[in-house]
């Protein structure tokens, strides 16, 4: 989805359930392995931009509602009945918005990779804490992507 279509869009649904008229914004940020976020403390959604870049508007709109339900439900509801009845409300279902299998995801800079049996785990981060091939039980080694 564009950029110009996914500002509108975010702004149409947060306006039509009173959202910004109650002191609420939103903005894109970086993440790339949660396509949204609602903080209650700023009053902000977010969305990640790399994951709206590569999707379609359904997932987009899904994600949207998802983070308005929270919104709407209060900081303590969490996934639990008060925000699953806002999702039923808004026309999704109350589940989480996304997996890898339904959604697009921006390339891994990173993957674990097993000598042995050659599996691959992608990482969005390269870190210092050792692994194990779960297969295997040796270390893996890093490998750019």
């Amino acid at each position: 989805m564009n950029r110009r279509d996914a500002e509108a869009l975010v702004q149409e649904i947060m306006d039509e359930y009173g959202l910004i008229a109650d002191g609420w914004d939103w903005e894109f940020d970086q993440a790339k392995k949660r396509f949204g976020v609602c903080r209650h403390r700023l009053k902000v959604i977010g969305l990640s931009w790399p994951l709206v870049s590569l999707n379609e508007r359904e997932a987009v709109e899904t994600t949207i509602l998802h983070e308005v339900a929270h919104a709407l439900a209060g900081a303590n509801a969490g996934h639990g009945p008060v925000w699953a009845a806002w999702c039923h409300d808004l026309g999704i279902k109350a589940e989480r918005c996304y997996d890898d299998q339904s959604v697009v995801m921006p390339p891994a800079p990173w993957y674990l990779v097993c000598p042995l049996c050659g599996s691959r785990t992608a990482r969005q981060r390269r870190t210092k804490t050792p692994y194990v091939c779960k297969h295997d039980g040796i270390r893996v080694e890093w490998e750019r992507g």
